[in-house]
């Protein structure tokens, strides 16, 4: 305390006088000035890395949506694992899905479920599609999945895999009659591209 009070009384009136000076018109400069952009204060990862970081070391998967919002870095930094969410809307978004929100910035990722809950592979579920062939013989069987309702609409599955893959082929095995046989499938890539059969 002596030590500042003897720095500050050496510079005398003229220099305390300066120094709040230089402060008024600082902080008025910063009120004027525009937010800065958050893109060039904390750079983005690249979009595989930021997925890794975003499953939050494999706790999560099955993502279901990211939404961006740059500025909630002010708030919370560049990464924050908030766990469940029930929210409907955030930030100018609406209609989102209940799930395990994790910040990268500058997006959040809204995950579906948590890896180390047991996966049960239902009768004739979607989970059923993947994986080495496991039902022996044609028919209407548990193993191998079946839509809710017979050929009345378009179905689909949703991929999920840990580390991107760029699929070269896709194999489908028929179990018993069925539209996909008549009319084919396309499997579409998340951000652009497909492959049809």
């Amino acid at each position: 305390m002596s030590r500042t009070w003897f720095s500050l009384r050496a510079t005398g009136f003229i220099g305390v006088l300066s120094a709040i000076v230089g402060l008024v018109l600082w902080e008025s400069q910063a009120r004027t000035q525009p937010e800065a952009k958050h893109d060039s204060v904390i750079n983005s990862l690249p979009l595989e890395r930021a997925l890794k970081k975003a499953r939050a070391n494999e706790k999560y998967e099955m993502l279901l949506q990211p939404i961006k919002v740059p500025k909630d870095t002010d708030q919370i930094g560049d990464f924050w694992d908030l766990g469940f969410q029930e929210r409907t809307a955030y930030a100018g978004f609406k209609d989102l899905p209940n799930g395990h929100w994790v910040y990268v910035y500058p997006y959040w990722y809204i995950w579906r479920d948590l890896t180390a809950t047991p996966k049960v592979k239902r009768a004739w579920g979607p989970e059923q599609a993947t994986g080495p062939p496991d039902t022996p013989q044609a028919g209407d069987i548990q193993t191998a999945w079946a839509s809710l309702t017979p050929d009345n609409q378009q179905e689909w599955l949703l991929l999920e895999y840990a580390e991107p893959v760029d699929p070269e082929a896709v194999s489908v095995y028929l179990q018993s009659r069925s539209s996909l046989s008549r009319h084919g499938f396309q499997v579409e890539r998340r951000g652009g591209g497909s492959m049809e059969g």
